[in-house]
């Protein structure tokens, strides 16, 4: 069964500021979640459920955060980053 993919417009900027390579990379990684967002992801430790138990997967070096809701087959990703950017967030904010 497929799912149903939602990006919000926002993350339209984000996309544009990314090389060609690694928008077919993003693309890639969002049409494997279509087919199947349990094997093409993980959840988020950190997400729980005050965070709303985010997903991740990874797009090369760039990671895709998402919410998935399995009764109406819905993806709706939230976020595309640089994971050498969030690891180093990550370890600022735990300094």
């Amino acid at each position: 069964m497929t799912n149903e993919i939602y990006i919000p417009n926002e993350l339209s900027e984000t996309l544009k500021g990314l090389s060609k390579d690694q928008k077919r990379e993003v693309v890639q990684t969002i049409d494997r979640l279509g087919e199947d967002v349990l094997d093409n992801s993980y959840i988020v430790p950190a997400s729980g459920p005050s965070q709303g138990d985010l997903r991740e997967a990874r797009a090369g070096g760039l990671r895709v955060l998402f919410r998935y809701l399995p009764e109406s087959n819905s993806v709706i990703i939230a976020e595309v980053s640089s994971v050498v950017q969030e690891k180093a967030m990550a370890s600022s904010a735990s300094a």
